[in-house]
């Protein structure tokens, strides 16, 4: 019986020695918990706030047909700006102040070179639709944009627009004939700072 008792009290010994180490662990854990939670002081403002935004909106309107120059031959500039326009509107209809961009996209299924297109914009000078400045394309399908104005609208305002569009008179026969230019007038706008 007494190697039995010496056995008993033994592993007794053993897992005391492992226990003190864990209560102890526990008990510093404990401590520094609840010291946390007493030297924490939480504060929150009495006032809320606020961040609001303006109101970012524009439209787009399509004030008549879209060109479509069936059988087109070479045509003067004097001719060409006597031709029916396609016109469209843009309108800011909120309160914040919007830049914009009238770009024309040309489509995937165009062959005629943008070389022999003549554009007016408002009765302004026509230029070659080539000649105008080249910007990143918007829509699926497009592989080519240029922009046609740039402008400003105030909350508000509304801006028409009158787009002629032709085949120019010095266009060459050979890569002018039989070919077609389908495109589509995008409106890029953003709010100003």
């Amino acid at each position: 019986m007494l190697g039995y008792e010496n056995e008993e009290q033994t592993r007794e010994v053993k897992e005391s020695r492992y226990i003190f180490p864990v209560l102890l662990i526990a008990a510093f854990i404990m401590i520094g918990g609840i010291s946390y939670a007493v030297w924490t002081i939480l504060h929150t403002a009495t006032n809320t706030n606020v961040i609001q935004t303006g109101c970012f909106n524009t439209s787009f309107t399509e004030n008549g047909n879209a060109i479509n120059l069936a059988d087109a031959l070479p045509t003067t500039d004097a001719e060409g700006e006597t031709m029916l326009p396609y016109t469209f509107t843009i309108e800011n209809t909120c309160s914040l102040t919007a830049n914009y961009n009238v770009n024309l996209e040309s489509l995937q299924d165009t062959d005629l070179t943008l070389s022999n297109i003549k554009v007016s914009i408002d009765n302004e000078t026509p230029s070659l639709l080539s000649d105008m400045t080249s910007v990143d394309t918007t829509i699926k399908d497009a592989i080519e944009a240029k922009n046609l104005k740039t402008g400003t609208l105030a909350a508000g305002e509304s801006k028409s627009y009158a787009l002629r569009m032709w085949l120019d008179e010095n266009a060459p026969l050979e890569t002018a004939s039989n070919k077609t230019y389908k495109g589509k007038i995008v409106i890029d706008t953003s709010a100003t700072k």
